[in-house]
């Protein structure tokens, strides 16, 4: 269960749900019985609509980043271009038995051949290390392509001057929908 100040800015749906319909009761108390003291209580619930709505929009987590980083990939790679990986993953990347260069070149080769049309992201999760500025990703894509193929993908991130980097990518696994 994640923390209420991480709801409050990356899944505020829950909190403006509660926050609303609290308001809601408050405000028809008050019109029944116009007790000064109910309406006040009512514009503190809608400040703190307005204070939750303000966090979310300002505040971005290192959870929200990586997402952000691992969608602008996907976007990226579905319009044919590697340019956003290389930007995202850290000059002493290693994974898939090669260096960043090497994973970069891979890549596209895999992406000359592939044919892809879409790719659908499910199933992402990060968990944070923040003692060692680390996180570890896992999703499954679905890629429409001329092979239309399901994979679960392990990705490790870690902090590089301030911004998060790819630093191991691990061989994606076959994944069939359903199972997980």
């Amino acid at each position: 269960m994640q923390s209420f100040g991480r709801m409050i800015v990356e899944d505020p749906l829950g909190i403006y749900l509660v926050l609303v319909a609290v308001a809601a009761v408050l405000l028809a108390v008050w019109a029944a019985r116009r007790n000064p003291r109910v309406l006040l209580a009512a514009a503190v619930v809608v400040a703190a609509i307005a204070i939750v709505a303000v966090l979310d929009l300002v505040v971005t987590t290192d959870n929200e980043r990586i997402v952000e980083g691992t969608e602008a990939i996907v976007t990226d790679v579905e319009n044919g271009q590697l340019g956003v990986l290389a930007e995202r993953m850290a000059e002493d990347y290693a994974g898939l038995g090669v260096n960043r260069k090497g994973a970069l070149d891979m890549a596209s080769r895999m992406l000359s051949r592939a044919g892809i049309r879409n790719i659908i992201l499910r199933n992402m999760s990060v968990t944070i290390s923040p003692e060692a500025d680390t996180a570890s990703q896992t999703f499954v894509t679905f890629v429409e392509g001329e092979r239309p193929t399901y994979l679960r993908w392990r990705v490790r991130w870690a902090r590089r001057n301030g911004t998060w980097k790819i630093v191991r990518i691990d061989s994606p696994e076959p994944e069939i929908p359903g199972r997980s």
